[in-house]
């Protein structure tokens, strides 16, 4: 197909290639691992390579140059190989040097706990864009510029009254009314007053974070953009915690941590929150995963003007976790705790969002 001839244009001195998907990606592009075997059976260092459409190559060839080269150090990011990457008529590939010996993040807390590589990726390998970042009060037009774009950027993706009334029962009293609306989360943005503003990864992730002994590398810029530098911790830990385990793990260890965790009359953004849980009797792993958590949450406080901001930043997070449609690819297993695990997303931003907003009207009252 076209994916093979565009790779095979890219490494033209290869005698064959051999590809492993990095991901699932839509019917028309993927990103691929390409170890290159030349003659004699010599390989190259390994490869990444991104096939899609030619827009979005050159797309994110230029947000890669105006937001990322000069200010993500150069060993901690992939590096596009020019003289590899080019675009034709529809499509295009983006070529770049592949982040050898690495585990993604939630892997590596899995292992061994990787607190020095939370802590260097917002120390050190963000730290030019944080330190850029500037204050945009809500009455400015650059904070209403800068609200995120997936502020519910469509509806919940799962039957939420029926998961709801499965997982939380009808006489639990979470009914949680109309669906949260884009105004209602940019509202809550504006009540919290005032926001750092600068470069956010725009996506993430426990797999765009990867880690190799306690240093991190991240990938994938091409929802770079600018934005609330909290937006970048705070999908982290959503993705983190909300991708943790599967069916056959203790669910009901990680319901209990995420209970906790996401009480609003615990203060959330506390790192202690989670140290406390870690000396509760959880399962290891989970107690890994509380660890991870905290030490997210101790970098978030860096960055937050107010402990509120984060809060809020935290419900966007959590709404568009709900919002984010399921890879076809998913087993019904996987699809079933998926669309469970979003209504308990979708929930706890609700009673983030009641709390604030109760807190807000009282303070309001009381002045």
């Amino acid at each position: 197909g076209f994916a093979e001839e565009l790779l095979r244009r890219a490494f033209p001195e290869a005698r064959r290639l051999r590809l492993t998907p990095l991901s699932a990606g839509r019917a028309a592009a993927g990103v691929y691992i390409v170890v290159a075997m030349m003659d004699g059976d010599e390989t190259l260092l390994p490869f990444v390579a991104k096939v899609a459409g030619r827009g979005e190559i050159i797309t994110e060839a230029r947000r890669f140059e105006r937001r990322v080269r000069d200010y993500v150090p150069f060993g901690s990011r992939p590096n596009f190989l020019l003289e590899r990457s080019f675009v034709r008529a529809s499509y295009g590939i983006l070529v770049g040097q592949f982040a050898d010996r690495t585990v993604g993040l939630r892997d590596a807390i899995r292992r061994e706990g990787a607190m020095g590589a939370i802590h260097d990726l917002f120390s050190r390998v963000l730290h030019r864009w944080w330190a850029n970042a500037f204050r945009a009060d809500s009455s400015s037009n650059t904070f209403e510029a800068a609200l995120p774009k997936w502020l519910v950027s469509g509806p919940p993706r799962f039957d939420r009254e029926a998961i709801l009334d499965k997982r939380f029962g009808d006489a639990s009293g979470l009914r949680l009314g109309p669906l949260l609306r884009r105004d209602a989360l940019a509202e809550g943005f504006r009540t919290a007053g005032a926001l750092r503003l600068g470069r956010v990864h725009g996506d993430l992730n426990c797999e765009n974070v990867l880690v190799r002994g306690q240093s991190a590398l991240v990938i994938d810029f091409s929802h770079c953009e600018n934005g609330a530098i909290l937006a970048d911790p705070a999908w982290l830990e959503i993705n983190l915690v909300f991708g943790w385990g599967s069916a056959e793990e203790d669910h009901v260890g990680w319901a209990t941590v995420v209970e906790r965790l996401y009480d609003p009359r615990r203060q959330p953004l506390s790192p202690y929150v989670a140290e406390e849980l870690d000396h509760e009797r959880l399962h290891d792993e989970l107690h890994r995963l509380c660890r991870a958590v905290a030490e997210i949450r101790r970098q978030a406080l860096v960055a937050a003007l107010d402990p509120s901001t984060y809060l809020y930043v935290l419900a966007g997070s959590l709404v568009r976790f709900a919002s984010v449609p399921i890879s076809p690819h998913e087993d019904v297993t996987a699809v079933e705790q998926l669309n469970e695990r979003a209504a308990i997303a979708y929930f706890v931003a609700c009673k983030i969002l009641r709390h604030l907003s109760n807190h807000a009207a009282s303070t309001a009252s009381a002045a």
